[in-house]
Parts: C-alpha cells; structure tokens; sequence
C-alpha cells in the first residue's frame, strides 16, 4: 500500500471519527433538551421517571434500569422507579439505610463517585466494600444524582445479556447526563409538591364551602330537607 494510500485511509478513518462524534453530540444535546421539558411538564413524578428511563434509552443499553433517592432525614434509600428483567421480586428493591448497606447503589451513595461494574466491581469486592445484592450482572453502571454538593439519589443501569457491556464513553455520558437529571429531578419534585398544595388548598376551600352553606341554612332556619338539598347543590357546584 503507498503512502498517498495510507494518507487519504486516514484520514477517512478521522472524518468517520468526527462525524460519529458530532451525532453523538447532537444525541446527548437532544436528550438534555428532553430532560428539561419533561420536569418543566410533569406533575406525575413516575411518569417523569418513565420519561428519564426512555430519554437514557436512546443513548445507550438501559433495559434495566432504575433511578434510587435519599430521605435526608432518616438516611434511608429507596427505588421509587425501577425497571429489571432478572430482580423481579420487590425484596431486591426494599429500601435500606444507605450508610449501613453494601449494595452498588448506597456506595455510589456514601462516595458520590461513579460505579462502573466491570472496571471497578472486582476490586470493590475483594475488599468488602461491596457486596452483591439480587442478580449478579454482566455489566452496570451506578450514577449519583448530585446538585452541587448535595446527592439527591442514584441512577443505575444493568446488563445481563453476555456480550453486551458500557463502554468508558457511555460511563462519561451517563455521568454527565445524571448531572442534568439530578437538577431537573429537583424541579420536578417541586412541581409536584405545588400541585399537591394547590389540590389540598383547593379541597379545603371546597369543605369550607360546604361548612358556609350549612351554616347559612341553619341561620335561616331551614329545614333539615332544605338544609340537605343546599348541601346537594353545593358538592354538584364542586
């Protein structure tokens, strides 16, 4: 093969190159945009969940997925969504004391650094720092879900298909990603309290509408029929 040969091969190796880097690009600035839309619209927080597990989806392998939050009060973990071929039964998804558990998920936890299976799990192991919890996979990636200083929770993603394992570069994504989630898992939550606030807000109103209205029958001294037909007629209104 000539030199002039070699030259042009490379350098369509390197356009490939780019040009795969400039989709995937285009693909982790989609996934973003998405992220934020989703908690700007959502007042359900598992169909928000549902949302993440799809938008993670179109970036790379997350048939098994799960996203895991902290109460900071009682330093207890739970997996609120969590989506896995193999761990089917709840006991493997029942939440635990973070700093006193050994699973993947409470170390990410307790380190606020990133868990990648099969770059870190072997040694992790070996020195009782992890203990395996449910079904062994082939790969997995563990992610903190951090705003600033603060961890809000984890992220995770499992494989158990052999063959089928994350790269450094999907690590890097998800790690930057999850940075993304974490913020807008906060506003989402935020919304969602302030619907529940408004719901209950408007509930009292609508009790303390109907406490007037028997308090107004009573004042005019109606009758008990009239009385429970003004009450009819207040909760149709509501």
């Amino acid at each position: 093969m000539t030199d002039n040969h070699k030259t042009v091969e490379e350098l369509e190796a390197r356009l490939a190159q780019r040009e795969a880097e400039f989709q995937r690009t285009e693909k982790v600035q989609a996934a973003l945009y998405k992220i934020a839309e989703a908690a700007s619209s959502t007042t359900d927080m598992q169909r928000f969940y549902e949302a993440l597990h799809s938008i993670i989806g179109a970036l790379m392998y997350s048939k098994n997925f799960f996203i895991a939050l902290i109460d900071q009060p009682t330093g207890i973990l739970s997996w609120p969504y969590h989506v896995d071929e193999v761990d089917i039964d709840e006991s493997t998804w029942v939440p635990v004391p973070y700093k006193e558990d050994k699973g993947a998920t409470s170390y990410v936890m307790r380190t606020g650094i990133t868990l990648h299976a099969l770059r870190d799990g072997d040694h992790l192991l070996e020195t009782g720092e992890l203990q395996i919890v449910g079904t062994l996979s082939e790969d997995a990636i563990f992610v903190p879900l951090k705003t600033g200083e603060k961890i809000l929770g984890a992220l995770g993603i499992q494989s158990y298909s052999p063959g089928v394992v994350y790269t450094a570069q999907d690590e890097q994504i998800l790690t930057f990603v999850a940075q993304h989630i974490a913020s807008a898992l906060t506003r989402a939550r935020a919304i969602e309290e302030t619907a529940r606030l408004l719901k209950e807000t408007q509930q009292r109103a609508a009790e303390l509408a109907i406490i007037n209205s028997v308090q107004e029958g009573l004042a005019s001294q109606l009758d008990f029929n009239a009385i429970i037909d003004l009450i009819g007629d207040k909760i149709r209104d509501i």
